[in-house]
């Protein structure tokens, strides 16, 4: 996997991943067998409005399954950034890095291009 292409993308962990490790499995299609192994797939971003636990939750997606969130903070920041791409009928999809965190436990990390609508105007701390 070329990671240099990354280097212009905000690099954002999905949170609730020992709960959905069935559709990480299955998003990963079963590539990753040991702890070194690694694989992208795409991943889209929903709102869920009705969590009673957080009404301003993110859900990360993969071939519609449920795969994570994103972290609190996140989910509010860019929020009314997602309302506005859902206005306009667009769904938010990236590439979503998949690797073994522990024998059977998979993470997954959202790489957002900085230059996306959902990033537009947030600073890239990486660049100089």
């Amino acid at each position: 996997m070329e990671w240099s292409r990354f280097e212009d993308h905000r690099r954002i962990r999905v949170v609730g991943n020992q709960y959905h490790q069935a559709a990480l499995l299955t998003a990963s299609e079963h590539l990753i067998e040991r702890q070194d192994d690694r694989c992208e797939t795409e991943a889209t971003l929903v709102r869920e409005p009705s969590n009673a636990h957080d009404p301003l939750a993110v859900q990360v997606m993969v071939q519609g399954r449920r795969v994570g969130y994103l972290r609190r903070g996140s989910a509010k920041r860019y929020n009314k950034r997602m309302k506005a791409l859902e206005d306009e009928g667009k769904q938010p999809t990236y590439p979503l890095l998949i690797r073994m965190q522990s024998p059977g436990m998979f993470q997954a990390h959202l790489q957002i291009p900085y230059n996306s609508k959902l990033l537009k105007g947030f600073k890239n701390t990486k660049r100089p």
